[in-house]
């Protein structure tokens, strides 16, 4: 058995997050005018007039009137769980993410995390989770966003599925590297540098898709994402992520203990929870950025999925 066919651990934040859903609705008709003129600058694009910062702070706000909600079902132990998520959430980057850190330190730690999804069961749990989304194309085009040295993609390509595969990540060391590899093994697969918020003119696209990654963009980056994502694909956009919570946290380094016990890793992957959105926040920032069609539910122990399609009118 495989670490990923475990039940969701994150069992109490399930609960959090169904109590506050049931109250959205007031903070999503309260933030409407200011979700328009998110909405309205991400799709003009125009360079230099603080659109990131725009979106951003609104997200920013969004999120915090949602965790301000109580979930009412916990009674006097509400309290208690807010002020533990605001205690154990941050903001602080990855030991990995540090410019001090020598590339070839990030490369080799990159693939090793690789080895660990493949050793534990994550990519297998991806598949499953993202082939029912375009089973009804012959040959659909999957695009990788923030795909690090694309070790999912790689996995993929080498499964000799139905798939066209693009890769993609900001960081040009990354992408070489994955292409270096995926040529190595003949893979029919695309390399490409490219931000996660320059999507716009990419018109063949079927479904983007992130994993693991989103924890490491601001709010304001996930919404940009979201809404550039959904209205440039057919199939939308499909995100799995670790969940934020203290018991997630402690499976993740348990999992990295077990298949790679470097205390680097093992710190970052602690980190990476910390700072990871619950299902319901990436809900509410696809609210914002105007998506229609909302899909989310845990997959496997850690992580959670997060399926987008179709942009509401403004």
């Amino acid at each position: 058995m495989k670490l990923t066919d475990l039940p969701a651990l994150s069992v109490l934040t399930q609960r959090i997050e169904a109590d506050r859903h049931a109250s959205i609705l007031p903070i999503v008709e309260a933030f409407e005018p200011a979700a328009r003129d998110v909405r309205r600058a991400i799709d003009a694009d125009t360079p230099g007039t603080g659109v990131s910062d725009v979106v951003d702070r609104h997200a920013r706000e969004m999120l915090a009137a949602y965790r301000a909600l109580p979930a009412r079902s916990l009674g006097a132990f509400d309290a208690v769980t807010r002020a533990t998520d605001r205690l154990f959430r941050s903001e602080r980057h990855e030991i990995l993410d540090s410019s001090q850190v020598p590339p070839f330190i990030k490369h080799a730690a990159m693939l090793g995390l690789e080895w660990v999804n493949r050793r534990v069961g994550s990519y297998d749990l991806w598949l499953r989770a993202l082939a029912p989304l375009v089973d009804d194309l012959a040959s659909p085009h999957l695009y990788e966003l923030a795909a690090g040295t694309g070790g999912f993609s790689r996995w993929l390509a080498a499964r000799k599925g139905p798939y066209r595969i693009t890769c993609s990540d900001i960081e040009t060391g990354y992408v070489v590297v994955g292409a270096g590899l995926a040529e190595r093994k003949h893979l029919p697969l695309k390399f490409e540098p490219r931000s996660i918020t320059e999507l716009s003119h990419l018109k063949s696209v079927n479904l983007f898709f992130t994993s693991q990654a989103v924890h490491h963009l601001t709010p304001g980056l996930v919404v940009t994402m979201m809404r550039e994502a959904v209205r440039t694909s057919t199939h939308g956009l499909l995100i799995v992520d670790l969940i934020r919570s203290p018991a997630n946290a402690v499976a993740t380094v348990a999992g990295i203990a077990v298949t790679l016990p470097l205390p680097v890793i093992m710190a970052d992957g602690f980190q990476s929870v910390r700072r990871a959105y619950t299902l319901g926040e990436l809900e509410l920032l696809a609210r914002l950025a105007g998506v229609s069609e909302i899909v989310s539910r845990p997959l496997g122990p850690v992580h959670g999925l997060v399926h987008l399609r179709g942009l509401a009118a403004n």
